[in-house]
């Protein structure tokens, strides 16, 4: 921080004063030591099941209890399942299927909020203590650089509670010999609170405490009424055909009420708030039906033929939009059950699809319509406001994709080798697109274009034993490609975002941003515009996209990269020998890109912040020693802030190991003898290793799948590594 001063002072004339500690006295303090734990968890379930040669049933419930890396921060699970079929008549069968779990979860704040504990616990300075001698809380830009992390857990009640209910009832007719019905009722139901305290002692309790208490409720319906025929024809053809109607609505009633000022900390419901901030109210209901068919003719074993389809009709679409029609073609051939071939030990399919299905997730409940807010204040006077201004031309999202595989069996099943390429056409995507701010809105859910996904996936699986001794494995890789083949209304470029952009050719996915070259070395070498801007030797060079001798970052952004890998895959091992078991599970991704959006450690003196010890040893300090880390300079954001740059896009492959477990179960007759039909004990490592060139903590992070947000990381908390021991036991 200090060089960053000097070379500031050295440059402008200036004199800032160097950063000197206020207590040399004190020794280094670690706050993410205060504010991490290593976290116990446990679970346990049972389950009992039986039945007669007319009813069966199964009985189970478990408990879960979880605790995070962060102190206060735990979650509780408890369910129970019921299921039971019972056949009532030759002609008439039934059953009934429930689930109820509750959840109780306590929050703390994590990725970009204002207290985020592993990014400011980072980045607080080696002299910040949480306490005052006299034991009051340090605070915030009196004492410290950020709000105190302690003070922030301890005055703060923050949970969530969960109430689910999932069941379905059905009845199965037996028609006729082959000709059955069967209808499906079921219900998901669930209840949420969302509870917020800050007490008069918390940064965002106002001093007087701080309250948001949020509600809601949720229900889903769902019938299935299905006619099913199959028949078995004596010159080896049968038939299977399916005929049935699919009704779904979905209900949700959320309310909120923010208060604050309460005449102690033990009064801690809005009720006895002194004031209101903000009440809302909500209700929403959508619904969905389909008719759907589906016939399947099978040939000897040899030859199999399947046609489908369905149509789909959404209340989240207007009228004249709301159905979609989706047909599906696919066939296979079984060439080892040809009289020709004559090697029993070996099996080989030959299979190929063709099929559309459609698309409205992750679209509100009236997505058509223009929506209005009341609770505005005009001239005192209650009014409304417009939020969204619909579109009555929005459409199904539609995908047609075409596969072609085959299925391998060799060695009389001990090896197997699945294969499948794919290509995906989808048109009419749904996006939110950005318009102009004159029309009074941010941007409008349309149809924007299409897009194309080319895939290969391959699967292999292994199995042999000797004796006592045998190993199963297992290996998946997959290998996707898309690009945008099309763009409604838009042949050029359409930002998604701050970090993404949209354009014909280009992946959906890409990163759009300015490209860092490298560090100029000398200050002969840096642009005239620039340098009239303070730019000088050791700073970052970025690519000069229109030639204008400036950077800005509408000239100068490009496409730099993906959010998405070249391909992924999986590994599983399993070996076992007399009742003991050694299993292995990896994962891995290659190619993709991760922007790293936290960058406090980098800044190098653009801000207080301390840097990243790797940072700070590999930064510019003359020519040539450093062409990827800039100088150390204060309060300048050439380097850091002013723009996003692939400074911060990061190579995110990475290969992790996601679980080693041992395992031993006893032999039956030694299990019999204690009263046992099993008994197993294991324990096991999840996420025992990670091996990445990534700089940060986890590759494994995405905040959202959405195009505007793929590959972004806020230093969330990474997947924790556990261990675990357990016991499996069977009556």
């Amino acid at each position: 921080q200090n060089e960053a001063i000097d070379n500031y002072n050295r440059q402008t004339g200036e004199n800032v004063s160097h950063i000197v500690n206020p207590y040399p006295e004190r020794g280094q303090f670690c706050w993410a030591d205060l504010v991490l734990r290593t976290a116990i968890s446990w679970k346990a379930s049972a389950s009992v099941s039986g039945g007669t040669d007319r009813s069966r049933y199964y009985i189970s419930a478990n408990v879960r209890h979880n605790e995070g890396v962060i102190i206060g921060n735990k979650a509780e699970k408890y369910g129970v399942r019921a299921n039971l079929e019972c056949d009532i008549k030759r002609w008439l069968s039934a059953g009934i299927n429930l689930s109820a779990n509750y959840n109780h979860t306590h929050h703390v704040p994590n990725g970009n909020m204002g207290t985020s504990m592993l990014t400011h616990a980072l980045e607080h300075r080696p002299w910040d203590v949480p306490y005052h001698a006299d034991g009051s809380y340090t605070i915030k830009d009196k004492d410290l650089l950020h709000y105190n992390l302690l003070q922030a857990l301890n005055e703060q009640n923050a949970f969530n509670n969960n109430y689910r209910i999932i069941g379905k009832g059905y009845i199965r007719l037996n028609i006729l010999d082959g000709l059955s019905f069967r209808s499906d009722v079921g219900g998901d139901f669930m209840y949420t609170e969302d509870y917020i305290y800050y007490n008069s002692k918390h940064m965002y309790g106002n001093s007087v405490g701080k309250l948001t208490d949020a509600r809601k409720v949720y229900s889903s319906l769902v019938t299935d009424n299905i006619i099913n025929y199959s028949k078995a024809f004596g010159c080896g053809l049968a038939l299977d055909a399916t005929l049935g109607h699919t009704f779904q609505q979905d209900v949700s009633s959320t309310s909120s009420q923010t208060g604050q000022g309460f005449p102690s900390e033990d009064f801690s419901q809005n009720s006895v708030a002194a004031e209101y901030l903000d009440i809302s109210t909500g209700r929403s209901s959508w619904a969905m039906q389909s008719v759907i068919f589906r016939t399947t003719l099978n040939w000897h074993r040899r030859y199999m033929l399947t046609l489908s389809a369905r149509t789909d009709g959404s209340s989240k679409f207007a009228p004249e939009h709301r159905y979609g029609f989706f047909p599906s073609v696919s066939g296979g051939w079984v060439l080892s059950e040809e009289p020709f071939w004559k090697d029993s030990n070996t099996r080989i399919k030959i299979k190929a699809s063709c099929g559309m299905t459609g698309n409205q997730g992750g679209i509100g409940a009236y997505a058509f319509q223009a929506l209005a807010n009341g609770g505005y204040n005009y001239i005192n006077e209650s009014g409304i406001a417009m939020m969204t201004q619909g579109n009555r031309d929005l459409r199904w999202e539609k995908a047609l994709q075409y596969n072609i595989g085959a299925e391998m069996s060799f060695f009389a099943g001990r090896m197997k080798v699945e294969t499948d390429i794919f290509r995906k056409d989808t048109k009419d995507l749904l996006y939110n697109k950005p318009v102009t701010a004159t029309s009074g809105f941010t941007n409008q859910l349309c149809n924007i274009g299409a897009m194309r996904n080319d895939g290969l996936e391959i699967t292999l699986e292994g199995n042999i034993g000797k004796g006592d001794f045998r190993w199963q494995g297992g290996f998946n890789i997959s290998f996707v490609r898309n690009r945008l083949t099309e763009l409604t209304d838009d042949d050029g470029i359409l930002t998604s975002g701050s970090y993404h952009a949209l354009k014909v050719g280009e992946e959906v996915g890409s990163f759009y941003m300015i490209k860092m070259l490298g560090i100029y070395q000398k200050d002969e070498d840096v642009p005239k515009k620039q340098y009239e801007q303070g730019v000088r030797a050791g700073d970052v060079m970025y690519e000069d996209v229109n030639g204008d001798g400036d950077i800005d970052t509408a000239g100068d952004s490009q496409f730099c990269g993906s959010a998405n890998p070249l391909f992924t895959g999986g590994l599983s091992s399993t070996f076992s020998w007399k009742g003991f078991d050694v299993s292995l599970l990896f994962a891995f991704s290659y190619g993709n890109n991760l922007y790293q959006i936290w960058n406090g450690g980098l800044r190098l003196g653009n801000g207080l912040w301390p840097s990243q010890e790797s940072e700070a040893l590999a930064r510019w300090t003359g020519p040539g020693t450093s062409d990827s880390v800039p100088r150390a300079i204060y309060g300048m954001t050439w380097n850091s802030t002013r723009f996003i740059s692939t400074r911060y896009l990061h190579d995110a492959s990475y290969l992790r190991c996601k679980s080693l477990s041992l395992s031993y179960t006893l032999p039956a007759k030694a299990a019999k003898k204690v009263g046992m039909d099993l008994l197993k004990i294991y324990i096991q490592a999840d996420n025992l290793f990670l091996i990445s060139p990534y700089r940060f903590i986890d590759p494994e992070v995405n905040s959202s799948l959405d195009a505007t947000k793929m590959g972004l990381d806020n230093m969330w908390l990474p997947q924790p590594r556990t261990f675990s021991f357990g016991v499996k036991i069977q009556l």
